[in-house]
This record gives structure tokens, C-alpha cells and sequence, in this order.
């Protein structure tokens, strides 16, 4: 799913495959700052998201581009073509991503990534992630933030450096699920996160819904905002994958 075919403001696209829930928005405030950096004001949605399955393995990844949607749109296009399994382990990932070329495009955008490889018969969690999207666990009284934002996003035509990436590995408890977005849920009000989405906001929509239900009333939020703080005001892609439990 990738932002360019989800320009409008205040929609939100989402799909579901099985046990896994998607959810994209261009986001909802047409005075947000964060417009100040679209290269295309007509298309400022500069989210993406990708969800791949081979049996009991899922590989989730999310992807932020600023400067243009080029960067991670193409990156998410190139995964999806290219990559005819999915890993089975962390240096699999790593020398999959190594050997990504970017095509030659002018604008000199960037993205985030987040990739993460889910075995859900035995709960096993790996990946990597530039910038700063988020994975986290939730279950009934706790929510986890499985990977460390960091600010190493990838540039485009400079090559993918695995080094740079912060690598997570743990596994999955039974009541957990497992989500994923960028920082249009965490950050809806825009570079503020102390005025966005608090843990203590997720654990309310996960007590009050289930299933795909959870993952748009999360984006929903992100679109109108907490506390009468202002939201909405950069894109989301976001995945939500239930508990294992729920098999």
C-alpha cells in the first residue's frame, strides 16, 4: 500500500490479509506544518507499507520518505518484485536489503524503514529498522517499544549500510500483538510526541476493540488528535498483526 494512491486528506485505506490489519492516511490537517516539506503538495502522502507472507512467516515493513514519496515507494515496489521469499533469519534480511541498488531519480529524497519477519507458530520476532518508525508489543496492561529510533535514515543513491540499522530480536508472547507504524501515530501532532499518542492511549483502544477494529480506531485517533491536542497532521502507515492467542 503506498501513499501515492492515498493522497486525500482525512480517508484512511485499510485492508486486511488474514490475521494481519493495515491502515494508510495522508493524514487529515490541510494547515499542518509538516507540509512545508512535500515536494508535492498535491501528493503529499509520503507513507508506505508492505506485508509479504510464506506460510507460518510474515515479513511486515512501514516506510516514511520525506523530500517526495520516491524513496520509500520505490524501496516497498522493490521489495514486493524482487523478493521471492521471506527471510528465515536475520543475515538473510541483511544481505537481501544489501544488494538494493536505488534507481536514478533527481529529487534526493529519503526514507525510514522498518522491517520486521514474524513466525507465528513459534512467536520468533527479527528485523532492523533506520529512523525513526516504531514497532512495539501490546497486550491487555502493557505496551513495549521493540526497537530504538534512531536518525540514520536511508538516503537515496547512497547504499542500504546494515551497520547503521538497529536490530531487534525477541519473541512474541501468546496474548501479545504486534504493531507497527511511522511517526504519523506517535508524532500526530506534528514533531510533538509529548501532545500525541501516549501508551496509555493505545491500551485504551485495545481494551475498547479487537481485530482490524483496533488498528483503524488507532488510526482514527491519530487523525483527530489527543486531549484537544491538534492530530492528523502527517501521514500514518501503520500494520497491527493479533495475538497469537487468537489462532
Amino acid at each position: 500500500m503506498l501513499g501515492q494512491d492515498c493522497p486525500e486528506l482525512g480517508m484512511i485505506q485499510q485492508r486486511q490479509l488474514s490475521c494481519v490489519s493495515c491502515c494508510l492516511s495522508a493524514g487529515s490537517d490541510a494547515n499542518s506544518p509538516s507540509f512545508r516539506f512535500k515536494a508535492d503538495k498535491n501528493s503529499p502522502n509520503e507513507d508506505g507499507l508492505l506485508v509479504l507472507r510464506e506460510g507460518d512467516c510474515w515479513l511486515l515493513a512501514v516506510a516514511d520518505s520525506h523530500l517526495g514519496q520516491y524513496a520509500g515507494h520505490q524501496l516497498l515496489t522493490e521489495m514486493s518484485l524482487r523478493w521471492s521469499c521471506v527471510p528465515s533469519h536475520l543475515g538473510q534480511l541483511s544481505l537481501m536489503l544489501s544488494t538494493f541498488e536505488w534507481p536514478i531519480e533527481p529529487s534526493g529524497g529519503g526514507t525510514t524503514l522498518l522491517v520486521a519477519v514474524l513466525n507465528r507458530a513459534s512467536g520468533e520476532v527479527f528485523g532492523l529498522s533506520y529512523g525513526d518508525s516504531s514497532l512495539l508489543t501490546v497486550s491487555r496492561d502493557a505496551v513495549v517499544l521493540r526497537n530504538r529510533v534512531n536518525d540514520q535514515f536511508l538516503a537515496q543513491g547512497v547504499p542500504l549500510r546494515i551497520e547503521q540499522a538497529e536490530v531487534f530480536r525477541f519473541v512474541l508472547a501468546r496474548d501479545e500483538s504486534l504493531l507497527l507504524y511511522t511517526d504519523g501515530v506517535n508524532e500526530c501532532c506534528y514533531r510533538d510526541p509529548h501532545r500525541s499518542i501516549q501508551a496509555r492511549h493505545l491500551l485504551e483502544v485495545f481494551q475498547k476493540s479487537d481485530g482490524g477494529a483496533r488498528l483503524l480506531a488507532l488510526t482514527e485517533l491519530a487523525l483527530s488528535g489527543v486531549e484537544g491536542q491538534p492530530g492528523g497532521q502527517d501521514n500514518i502507515a501503520a500494520i497491527l498483526v493479533g495475538p497469537l492467542e487468537s489462532d
